[in-house]
């Protein structure tokens, strides 16, 4: 990792296990949504979709503006608003009394996550030569996926219960959110104690172009020109790659809504069971992005982000199959592959094209970007499933997943 290995060893570990702790409070309330609507007064997939597009919206909104103040601030301080937004989130949900405050939860949810990740693959990858970047940025990925390894599982067992000898936890549909309430400010006290800010002058490492006094960055009209000029080019393979990478999560979108109550009302599994799935997927996920995550780093970028999305591909193929719990587990090896290859050598690939004082910035737009997905993917996917089935579901995500490979193929920055 160049000439400050230890350093960056220590951020790594510090910006992982923050990304960890709170992706696993995430998770810990993804299996029982459906059960929590119903104490408020029911829900169905499509309004679970809409919740998810409040989600979707507010992170688009967000993430573009704390990627800008994360670059001309501080990464460190961004991070720790996003940590300790996304932990108070879960107090809404704990004392939501209607439907709506279920959106007024997801939507403070979606602005702060927007505040976690972008910041910290802008902070690994300084200082960091073109050959190691996909490598860091896989171990971020992999952290990031560990909380839905642990996440799950343990929401399913807070809701379900357990007993184990002198242990015994009596389930609660409130108890997993009271448990990400104080996971999210575990994390957050881990992101101060440990997260170091590696270069926080960033006016020296400005172009002419994009130096801009902090006066300056309180109207909008400059922070737009600013954000529009650090956008890599050609602009239109910039499109291209977010369509890529778009497509890489809407397919899950499109089917997430719906799975969930297919999972329990026809094939009549259990949170725990959908627990199991969740964490098979997070286990394989989290594994191909620490380890497979360098071989674009070895091999070009593009070839590698081709051969992931194929294994993604085949995940959407076997879905339909499965009808046991072990069956889910075993088809989420595919999509677990396919991420850690496919998501570390694309965020690579996109600090191969950004200049470094940018890079919080461009991850910024791109995850706002991208979260348009997260707005649309789930109406529409909550709307299929109540109208058509999660047959047509599977086939449109089979679809989407698929379409994804022509676009690669035009994945040509003039810098790389």
């Amino acid at each position: 990792m160049d000439n400050k290995t230890n350093p960056q060893k220590s951020l790594l570990i510090s910006l992982a296990l923050a990304n960890a702790i709170a992706t696993t409070g995430f998770g810990i309330i993804f299996p029982i949504f459906p059960q929590l609507l119903a104490d408020v007064g029911g829900g169905n997939a499509l309004d679970l979709g809409t919740m998810a597009a409040a989600f979707g919206f507010a992170y688009f909104i967000a993430s573009p503006i704390f990627g800008n103040l994360a670059d001309y601030y501080n990464n460190k301080v961004i991070i720790l608003i996003g940590l300790i937004g996304f932990s108070t989130s879960n107090l809404v949900y704990i004392y939501a009394q209607t439907l709506w405050h279920f959106y007024i939860a997801r939507i403070i949810e979606g602005a702060f996550s927007s505040a976690i990740l972008p910041p910290s693959l802008a902070l690994i990858t300084r200082k960091v030569s073109k050959d190691n970047r996909a490598k860091l940025i896989g171990y971020i990925y992999s952290a990031n996926t560990f909380g839905l390894i642990v996440g799950p599982l343990l929401g399913g067992v807070l809701y379900d219960g357990l007993s184990l000898g002198p242990l015994i936890i009596t389930g609660s549909v409130y108890l997993p959110f009271w448990v990400s309430f104080a996971v999210g400010l575990l994390s957050f006290l881990v992101g101060y104690l440990f997260i170091t800010e590696a270069n926080s002058n960033l006016e020296e490492t400005l172009n002419p172009n994009q130096k801009m006094s902090k006066k300056n960055l309180s109207s909008l009209l400059l922070i737009i020109k600013r954000q529009i000029h650090v956008i890599p080019r050609p602009l239109l393979v910039f499109s291209i790659f977010i369509v890529v990478d778009t497509f890489g999560i809407l397919a899950w979108l499109l089917v997430s809504p719906g799975f969930i109550f297919y999972f329990y009302d026809e094939l009549f599994l259990s949170a725990s069971d959908f627990g199991y799935f969740v964490a098979g997927y997070g286990l394989f996920a989290a594994m191909g992005q620490a380890f497979l995550g360098n071989l674009s780093d070895k091999y070009g970028r593009k070839k590698i982000i081709f051969i992931g999305q194929i294994f993604s591909i085949l995940f959407y193929i076997f879905l339909p199959i499965g009808s046991v719990s072990w069956h889910f587990v075993l088809i989420s090896i595919f999509a677990g592959i396919g991420s850690g290859l496919r998501d570390p050598a694309l965020k690579a690939l996109l600090t191969d094209v950004t200049s470094e004082d940018s890079r919080a910035t461009v991850f910024g737009i791109e995850s706002g970007l991208i979260s348009i997905s997260q707005i649309f993917g789930p109406i529409l996917g909550g709307l299929f499933y109540e109208i058509y089935g999660i047959s047509f579901v599977f086939q449109v995500s089979l679809f989407v997943s698929s379409s994804s490979l022509l676009f690669i193929l035009f994945l040509n920055f003039k810098n790389t």
